[in-house]
């Protein structure tokens, strides 16, 4: 018996021009296939410096994984959008992501299967989409019909593109 991830099948993205976002959040280094410490990163998260943070926006908080400096590494942050810095709680980064061309995919199923949407989307959707991706930040929406004590409900994955593409319509 095989431990490979079964493979999935990715909805069309739809795409999405989106401006200067701005973020506060609990930063982590990993590396890719060890992420097993995200889902405690989010209970700290969610347990205190959330609440500490000034200006959030009217949103669910978002997953963000910045580029490492190896392929194999990557930062990843519990984020809440705000509107601006102001008297950002100890511990927390600040980040801007400048303005950028989105694919964003649907993740169906538990929060525990990303990885296998991620692969999806690298190794299947990209190489045969004629698309580039921006060595940028990946971001992991949850809508307001996730719930975290159970890990399910709503998430979106948005890849940044190269932006000297045209998007469709």
């Amino acid at each position: 018996m095989s431990s490979r991830p079964q493979p999935i099948v990715l909805a069309p993205p739809v795409f999405r021009r989106i401006g200067e976002q701005l973020f506060v959040g609990l930063a982590a280094e990993d590396r890719m296939g060890e992420s097993t410490k995200i889902p405690a990163q989010w209970q700290t998260f969610m347990s205190g410096p959330y609440q500490r943070i000034r200006h959030k926006l009217q949103q669910p908080p978002v997953g963000i994984s910045l580029p490492g400096t190896t392929a194999e590494d990557f930062v990843y942050l519990c984020a809440a959008q705000v509107s601006r810095f102001e008297a950002t709680p100890a511990g927390l980064t600040e980040i801007t992501l400048a303005p950028s061309d989105y694919a964003i995919f649907t993740h169906q199923g538990h929060v525990s299967a990303l990885p296998s949407t991620y692969r999806a989307i690298w190794h299947d959707w990209l190489p045969t989409s004629g698309r580039v991706p921006k060595r940028a930040a990946s971001l992991e929406h949850h809508d307001a019909s996730f719930d975290p004590r159970t890990g399910l409900g709503g998430i979106t994955v948005w890849i940044a593109l190269e932006t000297n593409q045209t998007l469709p319509d």
